[in-house]
């Protein structure tokens, strides 16, 4: 199964790697809190769909699962979204830069499984789950510059001296938008976090002591 790809481009413009990271946990879990909490997450900041170019909830370009004889289930999904800098629902004028977001998820073993709490029988998962995450800026996404017949030969030069400090502070904004993701999936499965000082509340509070690792 291939896993990792990134999406191409609209015109095969350059892609400047913002952030990236990896979560990978084996434990008691619930598949459907995770997936909603990484949903409305997308969702409250404003992700869009990449499939449509449009907003909605059809960011999953890729599902593909498969149970074994004992009962065992395996996903593949690869999530791939895009935003305007800002968060601007349309584009406001900024026509060289558009952020974007791929999440692939891996579960194995995942099968279905009951614990006690407060007295009460509560029906979750045991598994194991790898998460990954990617964020980078598409340069140009319009073509502009690069399908011009002048301006494409003076681009580069462009991106260097012209473009170099906006670039910087739209690499530091993606950084930090990636890593509170991050931060967000680590609360929930309980797992250490390295944003200390962000306390955020998780939609769907995990269930279980981790034995995870990062």
């Amino acid at each position: 199964m291939p896993q990792g790809e990134r999406p191409e481009s609209s015109h095969n413009n350059p892609r400047i790697l913002a952030a990236q990271f990896r979560v990978k946990y084996r434990d008691i879990f619930n598949m459907q809190d995770l997936y909603k909490t990484l949903h409305e997450w997308i969702k409250d900041n404003q992700w869009n769909d990449i499939q449509d170019d449009t907003e909605g909830d059809a960011h999953e370009s890729f599902y593909y699962d498969r149970t074994d004889l004992y009962g065992n289930k395996e996903i593949w999904t690869w999530w791939r979204m895009w935003q305007f800098p800002d968060a601007e629902p349309v584009d406001t004028g900024n026509s060289f830069f558009r952020y974007h977001l791929d999440i692939d998820m891996h579960v194995l073993h995942l099968k279905e499984h009951e614990i006690m709490q407060a007295g009460k029988k509560i029906k979750t998962n045991t598994g194991e789950i790898e998460i990954k995450i990617w964020s980078w800026i598409e340069l140009d996404y319009k073509g502009q510059w690069s399908k011009h017949p002048i301006l494409k030969f003076f681009f580069e030069i462009f991106e260097a001296r012209i473009f170099e400090h906006d670039l910087e502070r739209h690499k530091h904004e993606l950084y930090r938008q990636t890593y509170l993701l991050q931060n967000q999936i680590k609360q929930y499965l309980q797992l250490k976090t390295w944003l200390p000082q962000v306390q955020i509340k998780p939609f769907h509070p995990g269930i279980g002591v981790p034995e995870g690792q990062f």
